[in-house]
Parts: C-alpha cells; sequence; structure tokens
C-alpha cells in the first residue's frame, strides 16, 4: 500500500513541537517527559520525523541516537489516520538514514508485548526480537515489553 500524495515527511521543527507531544500523547499508552521530549531533539532531522497530511501533523517517529545505535522512543499515528502507511513511511525513512550513516550499526525500539499489528510491523521492516523484557513499563498492562532490533550496517546493504 503506497501513501498517499497528501502525505509529507519533514523532520521535527520549533513549530510543531507541542503538536508531536500531543500525538504521542494520545496515541501511545505512556507518557514522557520534557527531558526525553529534549533529547529526541538531540538526534537531529534524520531520525526524528513528523508526517503531516494536508498540512496536519498526524505522525511522529521520536529517536534518540545513542552511540552506534539509533533508539526509536516512539512512533505514533493519530487513530483516524492509521492503516494508509504513514507508520510504515516514517519508519523506512530513519532506516534509510541510519543505513547510509557510517556512525550508525544499529536500530533499536521496545514495543509492548501483544501488541501484533505494531510488532508484526516492525517485522516486515527486518527487526527481530531480541529480548523479552519483564516490567518494562510501569503503569501499563501488559507491562512486558520485546526488545525488537536491526542491523542497518552499511556493508550489509551493499553485499
Amino acid at each position: 500500500m503506497g501513501v498517499p500524495k497528501e502525505v509529507a515527511f519533514t523532520p521535527l521543527t520549533d513549530k510543531i513541537y507541542e503538536q508531536i507531544k500531543l500525538i504521542n500523547s494520545v496515541s501511545l499508552p505512556t507518557h514522557y517527559s520534557q527531558e526525553t521530549y529534549d533529547q529526541f531533539r538531540l538526534a537531529g532531522e534524520k531520525y526524528t520525523r513528523i508526517a503531516l497530511y494536508n498540512d496536519v501533523t498526524v505522525g511522529a517517529l521520536c529517536s534518540r541516537v545513542e552511540g552506534k545505535k539509533v533508539y526509536i522512543a516512539t512512533l505514533a499515528v493519530l487513530p483516524a489516520y492509521r492503516g494508509i502507511g504513514i507508520g510504515h513511511q516514517m519508519l523506512e525513512d530513519v532506516v534509510k538514514n541510519a543505513t547510509e550513516s557510517d556512525s550508525i550499526d544499529n536500530i533499536e525500539l521496545h514495543v509492548q508485548e501483544g501488541d501484533e499489528t505494531a510488532i508484526n510491523m516492525y517485522k516486515k521492516h527486518g527487526f527481530e526480537v531480541a529480548e523479552k523484557v519483564e516490567n518494562y513499563y510501569k503503569h501499563i498492562e501488559p507491562a512486558t515489553a520485546l526488545l525488537m532490533s536491526k542491523s542497518v550496517s552499511a556493508k550489509e546493504g551493499s553485499a
């Protein structure tokens, strides 16, 4: 399924920073501190993305760089805009940028156990379950998360 032409992807900017927090607060079961959002900003435009649909912010992917790894902390699309490929495209953009970087070897994320839609999407993009983490989430059930990982070594892509 292709992304509709009305969708544009753009990096996080000051103008839409609060919209990103709003998207995450209404789309995700957990909430993040201001300090966490400040870390996302430091990751730069390659690893934090927003999706606009007809000039309305409808999705956000927030990451941080940890050494040679990109850690995807949030990927959220407003419920009314799910199922048309917006989340897939944001993820593809971040994977592409990480693969093209000489300084990134791996992408990791946690996903709530039982969220089969999200788990299957990540698997379609080459992520594998690396570890099951009990009691990862503090205020939601199930509290168990799956750590998913994808190698993005540039050497792999050219082989």
